[in-house]
């Protein structure tokens, strides 16, 4: 009894884990949870969401409504996806050249044209099309050999411009025929692998240019949502070009983002990085997937348990995965940083839609 009481105990805690780990049915509560919970009546039919601030925060989370479609496709899920997409747009309009940030352009030209091979509306396309040719005009210089400046009126080239860049260019050669796309998320993958990629996969944030010491600089901060977005571009570029290159680009990527932490319990600061870790999830997904790549599973599953584990008693999953989240956050003693929002709640929401319970 002495010897085979350890292996009954281990039995036991291995079966405690099992039964907390998120099945098919908790992905759609939590996804149930989050738009129950932030969903508000806009001024027409259609939901917009609440407690969100932004253009491409909301751009972002409206993606999470994509990507639920393409894990339910029922349509349920495809009405919500239409309601939050339409929203975004009754409150962005159609032409966003007035956004000195390119980055946000072109999340929301991702969303869109995203949302448009599901269901075909034009004008998420011509959006899309119209203000992604906005950003590669003004934003694509020879400064550094290439690439594309996050902000008009300054000189850095992030890598969360020109990811998400990448991305939307696939997205669109998909949508329109047009390869001339491809070969613009070719160059900004090249540029990227000469000045952000380094030889382990990771992406550093950004370059820019110090003027007094006529010299480089770099950010070399390590995110989530950068290594999603160059696992996304490099995937969708092997899957055009059947270069084994850039599915090793994309593999050596995901394996940097598993080093980033063995649970994503950072990243809370405010403001914009409380959504990073969906971004990840999203593209992280698409490899496993198209790639039917099981090599990061364990890490997968670990941090999608420790995020439901510590969901309220709304079923709601602030972005620390490692934390238990707060039942009333709203009136938390805490600064802005812990007020519950949509933006801080979609990174697991997402991550639970594209990664759990394959």
């Amino acid at each position: 009894m002495k010897v085979l009481l350890p292996w009954i105990i281990t039995i036991l805690i291995i079966a405690s884990s099992k039964a907390d780990e998120p099945t098919a049915d908790h992905v759609r509560a939590a996804y149930n949870a989050f738009y129950g919970k932030f969903r508000k009546s806009g001024t027409s039919t259609r939901y917009a969401l609440s407690n969100i601030v932004g253009f491409w925060q909301t751009a972002e989370t409206s993606e999470v409504f994509v990507d639920a479609y393409e894990r339910f496709r029922d349509d349920a899920s495809r009405t919500n996806m239409i309601d939050v997409v339409n929203s975004w747009l009754d409150s962005q309009g159609d032409d966003w050249r007035n956004n000195d940030y390119n980055d946000d352009i072109l999340w929301a030209c991702i969303m869109l044209t995203r949302t448009y091979l599901h269901v075909g509306t034009a004008r998420y396309l011509n959006d899309a099309k119209n203000n992604f040719q906005t950003v590669y005009n003004r934003a694509w210089t020879d400064a550094y050999g290439g690439g594309l400046v996050w902000c008009q009126g300054k000189t850095s080239k992030n890598a969360c411009v020109n990811g998400p860049g990448a991305i939307a260019a696939c997205y669109l050669a998909i949508a329109t025929g047009d390869t001339s796309y491809y070969t613009k998320a070719q160059n900004i993958i090249s540029w990227m692998n000469k000045m952000l990629v380094q030889s382990d996969g990771g992406v550093w944030d950004n370059i820019d240019w110090d003027p007094v010491n006529s010299k480089y600089t770099y950010n070399t901060w390590i995110s989530t949502y950068n290594q999603g977005t160059y696992i996304g571009a490099t995937l969708m570029l092997y899957e055009y070009t059947k270069n084994n290159d850039y599915l090793e680009m994309s593999k050596r990527a995901a394996s940097r983002a598993t080093r980033i932490s063995d649970i994503l319990d950072g990243e809370d600061n405010g403001g914009d990085l409380i959504g990073f870790k969906g971004i990840l999830a999203r593209w992280l997904g698409k490899l496993i997937k198209d790639m039917s790549i099981s090599t990061y599973n364990v890490w997968i599953q670990n941090n999608a348990h420790s995020a439901w584990i510590n969901r309220n008693n709304e079923n709601l999953m602030w972005t620390k995965f490692g934390t238990k989240t707060e039942n009333n956050i709203e009136n938390s003693s805490e600064d802005n940083k812990r007020t519950m929002t949509a933006w801080g709640c979609s990174a697991a929401v997402s991550w639970l839609v594209n990664l759990a319970a394959l």
